[in-house]
């Protein structure tokens, strides 16, 4: 019977020191004090203790929020993984892990190393740039935050620092790898079009949407898309090679794509972006409405038709005379044929980092200079010949189109319309070309 109480008095011992394990010394202090007072002078003091153990416990609680689910700053850190990867990988694992081959990484790693953003200001020196550029490559190959600094081996907010550091310095040097190219450049790509029966084509334009994985703070529901989702619009031009010649972006994803191009700087500014005979290919629209002129116009949803911008025929365009109608279709196929080099270049882009099919966050300004970023990087890369179809699981389709995406025919918003009759000249001399078009494809035999 005596060894049964002393059993049950060890339990009971055990059992207020679990409950008091998790209590700060001044808590069980105060406890302490609460619990043996014998008159209100000795209970005073108690609650006196008890006030200021709640204070550290508030206190306490504070600190954690601070560090919230990252905890303390003070990780562990290692600088292995960084040199295995960088000189010791086999040319697959680097690839995969960074985007690119191991040559041109360093040659990007050239091109930014310089830049002022990488010098520390105060006393702590910051990483080598070779080690914030392999950070960066790994978060845009999607690779999380959280994933990408501990595998290697740095504390989370660093990830994000290094991630910004990198954006604005290849946003730096965007004059000298994205830009509109000039006359001896737009020379070269018409002669390059001119063989497949468009002389006088400078670019090839079209848009595509930044898919975003949370839903925006302000205005939510301006970037629910028609394909079902949160984005913002990245409109931009390539050349034959799949090289980015100019963007927009900004635009919520349930912008048309006609509002887009019409407020673009490219169209704003068309007189100095274009020649007299140059021009761009440019997709056609969904469907069409009568506007305030009744006009049928099918500019509402894709782009407009005028001597800058050549799109192709409608099915309204298509007429009862058959022979007519089959050099139409066949010259519609010519042109899609050319203009799929603008879906290849969104398609690589999208592949070689697929954090653009689903970027995280909230800060819509950061992730739109984060996509600027990257077609920057693009360019560089396939200037350099660097093929992402050898990344591991890449895949460099676009996204699905509207039309395999709804069901039945959608709700089409009339595009404003300028009341100065510029449009109606534009749209006819838009015709004029593209009927010339078609006649020199049937010269070349095309």
């Amino acid at each position: 019977m005596a060894r049964t109480r002393e059993f049950v008095r060890r339990q009971a011992r055990k059992k207020k020191k679990e409950e008091l394990k998790g209590m700060t010394p001044l808590e069980m202090m105060s406890v302490i004090l609460l619990a043996d007072a014998e008159d209100d002078g000795e209970e005073l003091v108690a609650l006196f203790f008890l006030r200021l153990a709640i204070e550290d416990r508030r206190k306490q609680r504070l600190r954690n929020l601070r560090y919230g689910p990252r905890g303390s700053y003070n990780q562990k850190k290692s600088r292995d993984f960084f040199n295995l990867m960088l000189n010791e990988f086999p040319e697959r694992w680097f690839k995969e892990w960074l985007r690119m081959d191991r040559d041109t990484f360093w040659i990007v790693h050239d091109l930014i190393r310089d830049d002022p953003r990488f010098i520390s200001t105060g006393r702590k020196p910051q990483r080598p740039v070779r080690y914030q550029l392999a950070t960066f490559l790994c978060v845009v190959g999607a690779e999380s935050a959280v994933k990408t600094a501990s595998v290697v081996s740095i504390a989370e907010g660093c990830v994000y620092n290094y991630t910004k550091r990198v954006v604005k310095a290849l946003r730096a040097i965007r004059d000298d790898h994205l830009a509109w190219p000039g006359p001896y450049r737009r020379e070269f790509i018409s002669d390059a079009l001119a063989a497949l029966g468009f002389p006088g084509c400078v670019g090839l334009g079209d848009g595509t949407y930044i898919r975003l994985t949370e839903k925006p703070i302000r205005n939510p529901w301006s970037y629910f898309c028609h394909k079902k989702f949160y984005a913002f619009a990245v409109q931009a031009t390539v050349d034959h090679r799949a090289i980015f010649t100019s963007y927009d972006y900004g635009w919520p994803g349930s912008v048309q794509d006609s509002r887009v191009f019409r407020n673009s700087h490219l169209w704003r500014h068309r007189d100095q972006y274009f020649k007299k005979d140059e021009f761009i290919l440019v997709d056609k629209g969904k469907g069409f409405v009568l506007d305030s002129r009744n006009w049928l116009s099918d500019s509402t949803k894709g782009y407009p038709l005028t001597p800058f911008s050549i799109r192709p025929f409608h099915l309204h365009d298509l007429t009862n005379n058959l022979e007519e109608a089959t050099r139409r279709k066949r010259w519609n196929r010519n042109l899609s044929s050319v203009r799929i080099f603008v879906e290849h270049a969104f398609g690589r882009l999208k592949g070689r980092f697929p954090i653009l099919r689903g970027m995280p966050g909230r800060n819509i300004l950061e992730m739109q200079k984060m996509v600027e970023a990257l077609m920057i990087l693009h360019n560089i890369l396939e200037e350099r010949g660097d093929d992402p179809t050898t990344i591991a699981g890449f895949n460099g389709l676009e996204d699905r189109h509207v039309g395999e995406v709804l069901d039945g025919p959608q709700p089409v918003e009339a595009a404003p319309v300028e009341d100065n009759g510029e449009n109606d000249e534009l749209y006819r001399q838009g015709l004029h070309r593209r009927k010339l078009l078609v006649n020199l494809m049937e010269q070349m035999g095309l």
